[in-house]
């Protein structure tokens, strides 16, 4: 069980840090990992609260994991060759590049709104309801994010097991944070997944990609091929491996 922010290591090879969404823990890249270990160097954490680690600052957000991440990444001298953030994670791989820039050579974001709901009256309502009641609160905010029921169960399991107030912390952090007009201030390569779950249709897509500010990025940065819900790392990770692999440009070995 470990207390602060810790990396966990696999294989040998390119560096390519993993960083989970909220109420998830690093376990969710395990198959994608299994894929990719025996060519890269890839590394993943618990954020405060989830998974192993069972410490929680006071006030647990995106800017503040993002600046510990980066020093922690200056401390051991590691470049990524690539961040890949799934929601949460992506917004905290974010911040990590626009306060710290070229800490990576790439970005890797899938199902990253870089804002949430735009009046603060629904943001209060998002937080009073979770704080009524979390439990059902979070059943029908999964229900949404895969069509399998097995999943969605071990899904629903996995985010009442993350400290209530880690969760709360890092959801008042992203109703808050906002970062669509700064996308465009990234100074490495940004490429974007996005799930059925965020944009079901391809028109949606469009909408989706201009409303978070990612619709400067070059067409072949965004990646359509994986048609997943929410848990692309969980649905589809020999697909997702294998994508990582064409970004990060290196081939399997055998």
């Amino acid at each position: 069980m470990t207390k602060k922010l810790e990396f966990q290591r696999q294989g040998e090879g390119p560096t390519i840090l993993f960083l989970h969404g909220l109420g998830s823990n690093k376990q969710c890249w395990k198959d994608t990992i299994e894929n990719l270990r025996a060519d890269f160097h890839c590394v993943t954490l618990d954020l405060y609260g989830h998974g192993e680690n069972r410490h929680v600052p006071d006030q647990p957000n995106v800017e503040t994991t993002a600046e510990e991440i980066a020093q922690m990444l200056q401390r051991v001298k590691w470049k990524p060759s690539a961040i890949v953030g799934h929601s949460l994670g992506g917004m905290i791989a974010l911040m990590i590049e626009l306060k710290n820039p070229k800490q990576a050579e790439k970005l890797v974001l899938l199902d990253t709104p870089t804002r949430q709901i735009r009046f603060w009256i629904l943001k209060r309502m998002v937080m009073n309801t979770l704080n009524k009641n979390f439990d059902k609160a979070i059943e029908k905010q999964y229900a949404h994010m895969t069509g399998d029921m097995d999943l969605y169960h071990q899904l629903v399991a996995t985010c009442k097991e993350t400290d209530r107030h880690a969760y709360l912390g890092y959801m008042k952090s992203l109703l808050y944070t906002e970062l669509h007009e700064e996308v465009k201030n990234v100074q490495i390569p940004i490429h974007l997944m996005l799930s059925r779950s965020l944009a079901p249709s391809e028109a949606l897509q469009e909408k989706v990609i201009k409303k978070y500010g990612y619709d400067h990025l070059p067409e072949e940065n965004i990646h359509r091929n994986i048609k997943s819900g929410h848990f692309t790392m969980i649905e589809k990770p020999v697909e997702l491996a294998k994508t990582l692999r064409s970004i990060v440009g290196r081939s399997h070995q055998a």
